[in-house]
């Protein structure tokens, strides 16, 4: 999740929330494809790098895991800004 966020902080204009709750939904998605076994869905299950990306094997305790993720992600966010908040009121 974090690689999804980094990813879309990069190449997107999504603020830090807009991010980590897009990131979220993509990693809760591919859970649920996991779920749903969309790889053999997809007839790709003979695919290493689908299998692989997407994921064969659900667990429901992975959502929490997203959603540890995401909180650390907004604590590490506020943190980066407020150690920079002091450099930008001294100039």
């Amino acid at each position: 999740m974090v690689l999804v966020y980094c990813a879309l902080r990069a190449v997107t204009p999504l603020g830090v929330h807009g991010a980590v709750a897009t990131a979220f939904a993509i990693a809760c998605a591919i859970e649920l494809g996991q779920f749903f076994h969309l790889v053999d869905r997809l007839g790709l299950g003979h695919c290493r790098v689908a299998r692989v990306v997407l994921g064969t094997g659900f667990d429901l305790w992975d959502f929490l895991a997203y959603a540890g993720g995401a909180v650390m992600l907004l604590v590490a966010e506020a943190a980066w800004r407020s150690r920079l908040a002091p450099a930008h009121r001294a100039a």
